[in-house]
């Protein structure tokens, strides 16, 4: 399969002029107050609109997040949007008013459906590029990119040999997003759906935890996790292991790594299992070898990861190259 392809200004061109970009990978537990504090402070204390359009109850998850983001300091307004409301008059008077938007949990395909071509995803772009902060959480992660993983987990698009995917709201051009990633073993869907789409940046974010894109400084991590960044030139791939202290400037493909890299547990058998992948990717980066193999196996499909060391591997450089390859039967 070959999904749809990015068009438009890639990550890191920096002739666009836009807001933030905060982007949380679901469960936020122990992190929350500190993401929702970080949308309040990028709004400037002006009002955030609250999107529960992912959820089968919208109304209900509205509310939590506005909760949320009052205890932050902030001023959260729940605010409904269908196919039928889009083009409201008084809705869109509300979203010009708003300094920010956070997108909540769901159903991606939700989102996409009520806001793809309608007057309220105009105001809303037009708001962002004026300087508001776009956020979401969950569902309201994956559709940020151009292209939009929609559903499907990792084994079943081995089993495929590819991913699910569909249009985003391309607020983030040039990149592709997943969340709660490496507690769900999503690192394979992404991985298929980067090179399916030759897109030059796959966004993984680890439950708790926040990726924050400003509109000219590196890119920074909020929470308790970490954020899996993989970067695609001449069809081939690198990753990078982000936590809390770490940037990214896409400008110059500079990291800055100041955490530090836990080694793992024993590895379980299987890739796929929770937080598999990374412990995987944390175990490398001690190990003195610089390749590393796994063969992953589906019903119907045997794959073969390879990680590989290209340069020793510092606090301010951990790129490791990654491919994925399909093995004959």
């Amino acid at each position: 399969m070959t999904g749809p392809r990015v068009t438009g200004p890639r990550v890191g061109d920096s002739r666009v002029t836009s807001g933030s970009l905060l982007i949380a990978g679901g469960a936020l537990t122990g992190s929350s107050h500190a993401i929702f504090r970080t949308l309040t402070e990028l709004a400037g204390g002006g009002r955030i609109a609250v999107f529960g359009t992912a959820s089968s109850e919208p109304a209900r998850v509205a509310a939590l997040a506005v909760s949320d983001i009052v205890k932050a300091g902030g001023i959260g307004v729940a605010l409904e949007v269908t196919p039928r409301t889009s083009s409201d008059p008084t809705l869109l008077e509300e979203l010009r008013s708003c300094a920010g938007f956070w997108f909540e949990g769901g159903d991606q395909r939700r989102i996409t459906d009520a806001f793809t071509d309608t007057p309220a995803l105009e105001v809303i772009r037009e708001r962002f590029h004026a300087g508001a902060v776009i956020g979401g959480t969950s569902a309201g992660a994956a559709m940020m990119g151009g292209v939009m993983i929609a559903d499907g987990s990792s084994l079943e698009a081995l089993q495929r040999g590819a991913a699910t995917l569909e249009t985003g709201l391309g607020f983030l051009r040039g990149a592709i997003t997943d969340q709660h990633f490496s507690q769900r073993g999503r690192f394979a869907r992404l991985m298929l759906a980067l090179t399916a789409t030759d897109t030059a940046v796959g966004v993984g974010v680890d439950e708790d935890t926040a990726l924050l894109i400003p509109p000219s400084d590196p890119w920074q991590i909020v929470g308790s996790s970490s954020v899996t960044l993989f970067e695609q030139r001449d069809g081939r791939l690198s990753l990078s292991l982000l936590k809390q202290g770490d940037t990214f400037d896409p400008l110059t493909n500079a990291l800055q790594i100041a955490s530090q890299s836990e080694r793992s547990s024993p590895m379980p058998r299987d890739l796929l299992e929770p937080n598999a992948f990374k412990d995987l990717l944390e175990d490398f980066i001690h190990q003195p070898s610089s390749e590393l193999e796994r063969v992953i196996q589906t019903d119907n499909s045997h794959w073969k990861l390879i990680l590989q060391k290209t340069s020793p591997l510092t606090r301010s450089v951990s790129k490791i190259e990654i491919s994925l390859e399909r093995l004959e039967p």
